[in-house]
């Protein structure tokens, strides 16, 4: 009777160390997932600022250098031999200026009609390949999908901007008047070698 109670206590123990080990085994798994899943969340958070960063490049280069050289009538040829280090794509120059001059409703009825997809990516207005940290890169697409023509600043016919004329300047001021627009323009920006890693953004532009 001896023997068996000296047997019982051996088994309880070793159940208690088995399920001990099951414990910390259990936490210590627990403990490398949560590792785990920090890095890959890190590593991700990591990738979109820098694909985010990529589309606001592309909406500072739109809207600083190219929207302001297509409204003095600069072809789309020219624009892709000054940005030739951008691999520049463009559509065509007549359905750009059609979308910059008139309202969205007319896009169809004005001259070129152009693409009114909200997806950058179809009917692309014009693209760019920036460069990143290492030597991969990011694709950069952008596309107009509305425009609001505003009301001129002043008319020419009457109480109309003087330009020319002004207290030290005793020539003549010539009247002219200054319109104004407002565009909506989707910008994607996606790694080149991993499209899935990407950002949309969305830009209220007035010039």
């Amino acid at each position: 009777m001896h023997f068996l109670k000296r047997l019982d206590n051996k088994g309880v123990a070793l159940i208690t160390a088995l399920m001990m080990t099951v414990l910390t085994l259990s936490i210590i798994m627990g403990v490398m997932y949560l590792i785990t899943e920090n890095i890959k969340g890190t590593g991700s958070r990591k990738s979109y600022r820098n694909v985010l960063d990529a589309s606001y490049g592309g909406a500072e280069l739109i809207s600083k250098a190219i929207i302001p050289q297509l409204f003095s009538n600069i072809s789309t040829s020219v624009l892709k031999s000054k940005f030739s280090t951008l691999s520049p794509s463009f559509t065509s120059s007549s359905c750009l200026r059609n979308k910059m001059a008139n309202s969205s409703n007319n896009w169809s009825t004005s001259g070129s009609s152009c693409n009114s997809s909200l997806n950058p990516k179809i009917g692309t207005d014009m693209s760019f390949e920036l460069s990143g940290a290492d030597a991969v890169g990011y694709k950069v697409y952008a596309k107009i999908v509305d425009t609001v023509p505003g009301v001129p600043y002043s008319d020419a016919s009457n109480d109309a901007q003087l330009v020319g004329g002004g207290v030290a300047d005793n020539s003549a001021g010539t009247a002219t008047e200054m319109r104004h627009y407002q565009y909506r323009i989707e910008i994607t920006g996606e790694r080149k070698n991993n499209p899935s890693e990407k950002s949309n953004i969305s830009v209220l532009y007035e010039y």
